[in-house]
């Protein structure tokens, strides 16, 4: 194989790669959002409705927000031309970040549902005999 020919195919390969994410993030987003919108006509589930919508969404905004802050980080830091160590390191803290983000918008979307399930009364059946 020529060199032009592995520079291309590398080349393609990293293009793809880069957004494999979001075509697999945002349709099960999507989906899920679906099923928590089908999970409001079911009073026996309709308590996950909130906790469906909102960690889910929370972790997405999370991950796209601390992902996003590390890249201006990073570019602001580094420059257009980084080593390869320091791409490494960049590509961990990317992912490093999207994580954490990850958990803080899931916890913050968690914290959020279980208030709005309580204003609402869309509890289960178990907490609603407690609260009483």
């Amino acid at each position: 194989m020529s060199s032009h020919a592995w520079e291309t195919l590398v080349s393609s390969q990293c293009a793809y790669n880069y957004f494999v994410p979001l075509f697999f993030i945002l349709p099960l987003w999507l989906l899920c959002i679906l099923i928590a919108i089908g999970l409001v006509f079911s009073s026996k589930y309709r308590f996950l409705t909130n906790y469906l919508i909102l960690c889910l969404t929370g972790a997405l905004i999370g991950c796209f927000i601390f992902g996003t802050l590390v890249l201006f980080g990073v570019t602001k830091v580094e420059g257009q031309h980084p080593s390869s160590t320091m791409a490494l390191v960049f590509l961990i803290t990317l992912i490093g970040a999207g994580s954490v983000g990850g958990v803080v918008g899931l916890t913050s979307g968690f914290f959020l549902a279980r208030w709005l399930n309580r204003i609402l009364g869309w509890m289960r059946s178990n907490e609603a005999r407690i609260a009483r």
